[in-house]
């Protein structure tokens, strides 16, 4: 399951990833491999990415291309 990015617990110490994809297993299995290393952020669809990462911009995005509400 993937953890949604405002019940995640930020270590100011890691860089911040942002992972917008919208195939859940996908999201789930970059997030896995990579909160160890990283503080990451999921997003659901390119609309909500978008206005959350101008709010706080992560170090990288990791991104599907063709998605709903917004590519």
């Amino acid at each position: 399951m993937v953890k949604h990015p405002n019940r995640m617990i930020n270590d100011n110490s890691k860089p911040t990833i942002a992972i917008v994809e919208d195939d859940d297993e996908i999201a789930s299995y970059l997030q896995t491999e990579l909160s160890n290393e990283y503080n990451v952020r999921y997003y659901p669809n390119g609309k909500v990415a978008l206005a959350e990462i101008l709010k706080d911009m992560p170090n990288l995005v990791i991104s599907d291309v063709m998605m709903p509400e917004m590519d």
